[in-house]
């Protein structure tokens, strides 16, 4: 199973609190964010169905805003 390095948690970072800056975009931005993640999904999960893959993600999203 492979893990992002700390250098790719950083980029991410960066690249996410550029694109969620409140302004006329950010609504845009953040649901490209999502798209993007979608389809890499899409992408790496080929087996799976539209609603397994969707049900999928959503627990993914659902958990992360989990706080320990």
């Amino acid at each position: 199973m492979s893990t992002l390095s700390k250098f790719e948690v950083w980029a991410l970072r960066k690249i996410f609190a550029k694109a969620v800056v409140q302004g006329l975009s950010h609504k845009a931005n953040i649901r490209q964010i999502f798209r993007l993640v979608n389809e890499a999904a899409i992408d790496e999960f080929t087996e799976d169905n539209t609603p397994t893959l969707d049900s999928y993600l959503r627990e993914q999203f659902e958990a992360s805003l989990e706080r320990n």
